[in-house]
């Protein structure tokens, strides 16, 4: 840069002006420098990019241009051989025409700006054509004499060497228009990468001017700044006594006024910040209160003294109030706890939870937001509602006796923070009390299915081995005093059953068989019985967890006591193989087989078989047709994981809670 520009620079940064017309004519200078710059640009490479559309659009009109001249080559072709085939003067009509069209598509061509390469092909293609066209006419005249086979097989031998010239020529000036349109395409993107290097000259060029600029600026303000700087470091140290000493009109100076205004300002904030220090050292120790009731409430959650711990945590921050608590289960109020002095009447705290779930639900129970700590339902009452997901689970109710009586003034903040930690608190112990209850119902389910595939059927086998025994007594005491035996058997096979049953144990999967030992015994207990031929392919499966045992061999069990009870069948087939990533078990007879809709929701062995299958998530497909026996299959994926419904030592313990039960439905 020359010396002259740098001291036109200096002298206009010489001014006494103030800080923002610096900036502003600054700003000014460099949009109006970007301005020129972006038009200028803009401007050139409109221009290159017209010239580019232009020779572009060129191009391509030689291009349509030499098709056309292809197309109307080719209809000539096709309109003289079907001339001279069908010797209609319709052909010569539309030959004329296509004649035309062949002319003018040249001459528009002709017309063109075309490289001397160019012009030779496009003249070598006319001069072939009328070539082509001559030979063309002669045979023509020699169809009118009436040799019309002649005039076809001479026309397409003399013909074939000019209509190879012709579209060889179509082809050769193609190629060449095609080169010279790359070669214009190339050219004009040189002249776009030419105008863009020359913007981004002028861009570097504004950069750097306006970089200079902002350097002489920022000059005019560090200095003072600095200043400055020096000052509100003794501010920071805490010395409020500093002042700033501010001359001068412009923008520094009434900086400088401010910051002396702040000075004033921190020094009255400063005596007024031990106040408040003292005022919030209560909401401190009200909080810590709140932290300690969250941690107590985890420790007490599963506590009978649950929901009155809750009232005693409200009354520390509620000094002078009375506290009740109220649950609303099936939407019926109904008090839980409450202060051990309170004055308040049963009838007064249902009317305010009546009155207060009215408000949160609406009249017509339709759910409503929940209501913010704080609002009076009536003179003197405060009502914290415990809410979940927009769900009332209780309401403490605070309520001061007498209206001249001292109590502290609630800090509605801090009861929020108590009433989010009460309200996951409350939620969780209704969770774990439904949990609970699921938990004792589905264990009792079980116990009764176990009853059922153990005890009962072997009762049934035991049953039936008596009635046989009695009737075959007089005809073979032999075999009488065999089904006696066998019946023993059972009796103590029901016996060891139900001692397992009740001591919460499961036979012989406690041992450590596999399914497939499991599977083998149970075919050759059926086997003995000698009901019907029984066939059995068994293969080892891997090791299984303990409810899939059980579950496969609970099915299968089911499934044999349901053949000896109803099937009547002669034949019986069990299965058990494993098939891409699938354990498998079918067993199929030949009897009578069932109605299986009308039998699904009837059957307790059915619905126990289901409901087995459902828990480690499996598919118990059956199928059953009239005088033609039934299959049952149930298929698992090895590859998942199977759903539990409780771990075993949960299992365990609510089995043992749950043994006086049992007894009394065994008693009843």
């Amino acid at each position: 840069m020359s010396s002259s520009s740098m001291q036109a620079i200096n002298r206009f940064f010489a001014l006494r002006l103030s800080i923002r017309s610096r900036i502003h004519y600054g700003f000014m200078l460099s949009v109006l420098l970007s301005s020129m710059i972006a038009l200028f640009s803009l401007y050139f490479v409109s221009r290159v990019h017209q010239h580019y559309v232009a020779v572009a659009q060129r191009d391509h009109q030689l291009h349509k241009q030499i098709h056309q001249l292809h197309v109307a080559f080719s209809e000539e072709n096709e309109l003289i051989r079907a001339y001279l085939i069908a010797k209609d003067p319709l052909y010569l009509e539309r030959y004329s025409r296509v004649l035309e069209q062949f002319e003018r598509s040249v001459a528009a061509i002709s017309t063109r700006e075309l490289s001397q390469d160019s012009r030779r092909l496009l003249r070598r293609l006319v001069a072939g054509h009328d070539l082509f066209i001559g030979e063309t006419r002669q045979y023509v005249n020699l169809l009118s004499h009436g040799f019309p086979s002649s005039a076809l097989f001479l026309w397409e031998e003399k013909s074939k060497t000019y209509k190879g010239d012709i579209l060889a020529a179509i082809k050769a000036l193609t190629a060449t228009l095609e080169r010279e349109a790359e070669i214009h395409a190339e050219f004009a993107r040189s002249q776009e990468r030419y105008a863009l290097y020359i913007a981004a000259l002028l861009a570097t060029l504004m950069i750097f001017f306006s970089a200079l600029a902002g350097i002489k600026v920022s000059q005019s303000l560090l200095i003072p700044i600095d200043k400055l700087l020096a000052v509100t470091r003794k501010i920071s140290q805490g010395d409020f006594t500093v002042r700033l000493a501010s001359t001068g009109k412009d923008e520094l100076a009434t900086l400088m006024t401010s910051v002396n205004h702040m000075l004033e300002d921190l020094s009255r904030s400063k005596n007024e910040s031990g106040a408040r220090l003292s005022a919030s050292a209560s909401q401190i120790k009200q909080l810590e209160l709140v932290s300690q009731a969250g941690e107590s409430l985890v420790s007490r959650l599963y506590a009978a003294d649950f929901y009155s711990f809750i009232v005693q945590q409200y009354q520390h921050l509620l000094p002078g109030w009375e506290v009740a608590l109220v649950l609303y289960p099936d939407d019926v109020p109904a008090i839980k706890a409450a202060s051990e002095q309170s004055p308040w009447q049963f009838d007064e705290i249902m009317d305010c939870a009546g009155h207060y779930y009215q408000q949160f639900y609406g009249c017509r129970g339709e759910s409503a937001e929940v209501a913010a700590p704080g609002k009076h339902v009536r003179d003197n009452l405060l009502s914290l509602p415990l809410a979940e997901n927009g769900r009332l689970l209780a309401l403490v109710l605070a309520y001061v006796p007498e209206p001249g009586q001292d109590a502290e003034k609630p800090d509605l903040a801090t009861l929020s923070a108590l009433n989010r930690q009460v309200s996951l608190a409350v939620a969780a112990r209704e969770r774990f009390v439904r949990d609970k209850a699921q938990i004792a119902l589905k264990e009792r389910q079980q116990l009764a299915r176990d009853l059922h595939d153990e005890v009962s059927q072997t009762l049934f086998s035991a049953n039936l081995m008596a009635k046989i025994s009695g009737k075959l007594w007089h005809k073979d005491p032999e075999q009488a005093r065999l089904c006696l035996d066998e019946l023993g058997g059972l009796t103590q096979s029901a016996l060891s059953e139900m001692r397992a049953v009740l001591s919460g144990l499961r036979p012989d999967l406690s041992a450590g068989y596999d399914l497939a030992v499991l599977l083998t015994r149970l075919v050759k207990r059926i086997e003995k019985r000698k009901h019907f031929t029984l066939s059995s392919a068994i293969t080892a499966p891997p090791v299984l967890p303990d409810n899939v045992r059980l579950t496969f061999y609970r099915v299968a069990q089911e499934a044999f006591n349901n053949i000896v009870k109803h099937a009547g069948a002669t034949k019986v087939s069990l299965t058990l193989s494993i098939r891409n990533n699938y354990l498998s078990l079918a067993i199929k007879d030949n009897g009578i087989g069932f109605d299986f809709a009308r039998r699904r929701g009837s059957s307790l062995g059915l619905t126990m078989m289901q409901e087995r299958a459902s828990e480690i998530n499996a598919e118990l497909s059956v199928v059953s047709t009239h005088n033609q026996g039934t299959e049952i299959s149930l298929n698992w994926q090895t590859a998942m994981s199977p759903k539990t419904a409780m771990s075993p030592k949960t299992a365990m313990s609510l089995k043992t809670a749950l043994i006086r039960p049992t007894k009394e439905i065994l008693n009843a």
